[in-house]
């Protein structure tokens, strides 16, 4: 191993700690979790608690236990997984989008990227824990999302679902604004993500082995724009791109996602595929979405010129894995360097050295923004993932 890699995988470790110390203390407690934690660390239990957070929350417990081998991560796993069954879970099937802190539905209505996660974190519970109640859950929710989610006449996924499972086509809800975009590139990433979790857990099953190739095929074939090497956001149904802004974010994470789900299939020419495509997306993205600041943007809308200001939080995340998968791959000392300097900003602009916890969202001049450090969106989830993907890409490379 060399040294950068070692320096890096301590960082990473100090990193991964620092979080999931900050998650126990003041979001997660046993039976549940608080709905949002405000920029002072205060926690605010009458807010309502999203899916996409509770299923963040089961997914990074149980990797931290997994690769980190803490019994205080893997005790509260155990505890948060049976929570999180009991909580979301709708009896006809699929998870609630959000419930109050007594656990009543306010948002019944079944958003499929929100049940991705879903899939995603009980897949990892039961593969992670040996939880044969997640397992069983997992299985449930696969069906669910096959069975009620996947347009059969053009492929994919809708993007939301009555209470009782039917397509709702009126729901905006994850689409922007022209009446035609009825799907998404990020609902389909986190499927892809979700199904190559629930992959892992089984390897055998075919329905989850056809779904993930063809997901595959969807992304290398149609929601990547091969010229640009930047997936298109928004599509009519049946997969007509109504919109080219480039969100680098979702470009650099997709870039080791789609490896990641070959490398599950274990085919050999996607594998080649998707390696090569890891590669040059990571540099599309690098190149054009990299600021002076050291920081990656978050969108550019070729319409109007006009890139995003301000820095996100899970973006940063996702570079350092994009930028040390490429290295892997390429060989270019470049990639390795990008990722250790992301890193090193993260750690040094992105954590709250006064109060503790990760900041989400910076200004263009590097200054805090006063957002919630948890809520729907805010989670363990892309910066834990980025230290626990390093340290099991640098122990393997050791």
């Amino acid at each position: 191993m060399n040294e950068t890699c070692s320096r890096m995988e301590r960082k990473a470790r100090d990193l991964a700690g620092r979080i999931l110390s900050w998650w126990l203390t003041y979001d997660v407690f046993p039976g549940g979790f608080h709905g949002a934690v405000d920029e002072n660390n205060v926690p605010h239990p009458e807010a309502n608690r999203g899916l996409i957070l509770g299923a963040r929350i089961l997914w990074t417990l149980s990797e931290a236990s997994r690769v980190l081998k803490d019994e205080k991560y893997r005790t509260a796993a155990g505890d948060y997984e049976r929570y999180f069954r009991k909580a979301f879970a709708d009896p006809r099937g699929g998870y609630w989008r959000e419930i109050s802190p007594e656990g009543v539905p306010t948002q019944p209505d079944k958003m499929t990227y929100a049940n991705c996660f879903a899939l995603y974190g009980l897949a990892a519970a039961a593969r992670d824990l040996g939880s044969a109640e997640a397992k069983a859950a997992a299985e449930r929710q696969f069906a669910f999302l096959e069975d009620k989610a996947r347009d059969p006449e053009y492929g994919g996924y809708y993007e939301v679902l009555t209470p009782d499972g039917a397509w709702d086509r009126e729901s905006r809800l994850g689409c922007a604004e022209d009446p035609s975009q009825v799907k998404t590139m990020n609902t389909s990433l986190h499927a892809i993500e979700a199904v190559t979790s629930f992959s892992r857990l089984e390897p055998e099953d075919p329905a989850a082995r056809e779904r993930l190739r063809s997901l595959f095929r969807l992304f290398a074939d149609t929601i990547l724009d091969r010229g640009t090497m930047h997936f298109f956001q928004y599509f009519d149904r049946a997969w007509h791109p109504t919109d080219r802004r480039a969100s680098y974010g979702h470009d650099i994470e997709g870039s080791w996602l789609l490896l990641e789900a070959a490398e599950v299939l274990g085919d050999p020419g996607p594998i080649r595929e998707a390696k090569e495509l890891a590669v040059a997306m990571t540099e599309a993205s690098l190149a054009e979405g990299m600021s002076e600041k050291g920081f990656l943007r978050t969108e550019y809308d070729p319409r109007t010129g006009e890139m995003r200001p301000n820095y996100s939080w899970w973006e940063q995340n996702e570079t350092v894995v994009a930028a040390f998968n490429a290295w892997t791959l390429s060989g270019k000392e470049e990639y390795l360097a990008a990722a250790e300097r992301v890193l090193d900003g993260i750690r040094e602009v992105f954590w709250d050295h006064e109060k503790g916890g990760y900041i989400p969202r910076i200004y263009d001049d590097l200054s805090p923004r006063p957002v919630n450090r948890a809520d729907m969106w805010i989670c363990p989830y892309h910066n834990v993932r980025m230290c626990l993907e390093l340290i099991e890409r640098i122990n393997a490379l050791s």
